[in-house]
């Protein structure tokens, strides 16, 4: 299968993770694999984020990059390849003075989650939200979209 991106729309993603200026990507996804070509202008960046239940493998086209995986530092330039195993964390900057122009592959492996995966990403969203969700009410509004996941797990995946 050929991908052309020069054939995908170009989407800009400004902020991207809480990031420095924007994403520029073109992006393939199926229910298998995203795979896009990004571009970081110069002093741009996708900010620090964790790859949960995904990995992702980014390659380095042109430019000069800066990545930090679960707190290692990686000076990255073309031909160089990042990989953000499951469960890591990391960030990409570029900290070149042309833009950096690189591919990435994140392999969709949630396409039929099983209660067990979805009450995962929920605690990693909950996580996420911030000091306010950990008011009182909180926690029963944690319970209720618990509740409603597992109804909504059952109907599509059944067994």
């Amino acid at each position: 299968m050929i991908i052309r991106f020069n054939e995908i729309e170009e989407k800009e993603m400004p902020s991207f993770y809480g990031g420095n200026g924007s994403l520029i990507a073109n992006m393939y996804v199926d229910d298998k694999n995203k795979i896009l070509r990004g571009k970081l202008a110069v002093g741009s960046s996708i900010g620090l984020h964790r790859h949960v239940p995904t990995s992702e493998t980014i390659f380095i086209i042109s430019g000069s990059a800066k990545a930090v995986c679960d707190g290692q530092e990686e000076l990255l330039s073309a031909g160089d390849c990042h990989y953000c195993p499951k469960g890591s964390e990391h960030t990409l900057m570029n900290v070149g003075d042309t833009d950096l122009i690189f591919y990435a592959v994140v392999p969709q492996q949630y396409k039929n989650p099983t209660k067990k995966h979805a009450i995962r990403v929920l605690f990693c969203w909950w996580t996420i939200q911030g000091a306010w969700l950990r008011q009182s009410f909180a926690h029963n509004q944690f319970y209720r979209c618990k509740r409603v996941l597992s109804i909504l797990l059952a109907r599509t995946n059944p067994g």
